[in-house]
């Protein structure tokens, strides 16, 4: 269990030990600080709050964005200039960001608080603190762990979504993944860490734990019928299989014996049903995608701006 426990609650790596918190070197020979636990835990808990603030009636105006500001200010900080060379890996993702809230604001004239701006706004410092995190010791064990945490705390605001005659898994409208492919999507990706961890894992007992989560995470995904989701889930995890036989034949074993089992008692039967029905609709994509496409290639650059996303379809209702 040590090897397990090591990561997962950001102890030290080999023995256990009072030894000093592990340090990082930077390829311009700068010691990188890990940021405390403190930061790690407030961001699960900006998190949190943006997922069910609202359905739980807490609604501060920018507090979520603000929370993530002052984590990323003490982040820089805390990094120091001389470690910026940290932050390299995003920085393609954080100029994306800024001139996609600049086209907005200037090109487009839309507020600052429309929510597609403010979702960017929020983005950015998020970005930060995440890859600042990235130094500390087991984050992405614990970030999964949270994540699906978040994602059972949100199945308490669940209904059923019924478009296209297909009763898919839902959340309240209050609630940050109501959309059912959103849903999808928070589950499918722990499905697939929690597939990969239990991989990488040696003891059989947290195994076979890592990957229960992993099978209730692939159910939860079925439940919402969501075609694109659970197709990006299965070519995810192939690619996570690449080297597996290279490693060990016996965790690829155990995954196809609990497959069966899932299979053989009746799990997925319902959910098999639900995605053959939907398959066999017309969801409206192949109308819409041929006049958003025209309207892109109107104005490739800039776009149309959020307030004009929504696309006019002749004879539709």
């Amino acid at each position: 269990m040590r090897e397990f426990a090591a990561p997962l609650f950001g102890v030290g790596a080999g023995r256990y030990s009072s030894r000093p918190r592990r340090r990082f070197a930077h390829p311009v020979n700068t010691i990188l600080l890990p940021p405390s636990s403190l930061v790690e835990y407030a961001y699960y808990a900006s998190v949190l709050y943006a997922i069910v603030g609202v359905a739980v009636g807490v609604a501060i105006p920018f507090l979520g964005a603000g929370i993530l500001a002052v984590l990323a200010a003490h982040c820089i900080y805390r990094v120091g200039p001389r470690g910026m060379g940290w932050y390299r890996p995003v920085v393609p993702a954080l100029v994306c960001a800024i001139l996609s809230i600049v086209v907005q604001l200037v090109v487009h004239g839309e507020p600052l608080t429309d929510g597609y701006v403010r979702s960017f706004i929020a983005w950015i410092p998020a970005l930060i603190v995440v890859q600042t995190l990235l130094l500390r010791n087991g984050f992405l064990n614990r970030f999964a762990i949270a994540t699906f945490a978040t994602g059972l705390v949100s199945l308490f605001y669940g209904t059923t979504w019924s478009g296209g005659g297909v009763d898919r898994l839902a959340l309240d409208s209050t609630v940050g993944l109501s959309n059912p492919n959103d849903l999808a999507a928070w589950f499918g990706f722990c499905a697939v860490y929690f597939v990969m961890w239990g991989i990488e894992t040696r003891p059989s007992t947290v195994r076979f734990a890592l990957w229960a989560t992993a099978l209730v995470s692939l159910y939860l995904v079925g439940l919402t019928v969501s075609r694109g989701k659970l197709l990006a889930v299965a070519i995810s995890t192939l690619f996570g299989f690449r080297d597996l036989l290279k490693r060990g034949f016996v965790p690829l074993v155990v995954i196809i014996a609990l497959s069966y089992v899932a299979y053989v008692s009746g799990l997925f039967d319902r959910i098999a049903a639900l995605y053959f029905e939907r398959g066999t609709q017309e969801t409206g994509r192949l109308l819409v995608w041929p006049l958003a496409l025209a309207r892109f290639w109107e104005s490739p650059f800039f776009g149309v701006g959020a307030s004009g996303i929504p696309t006019y379809i002749p004879g539709g209702e």
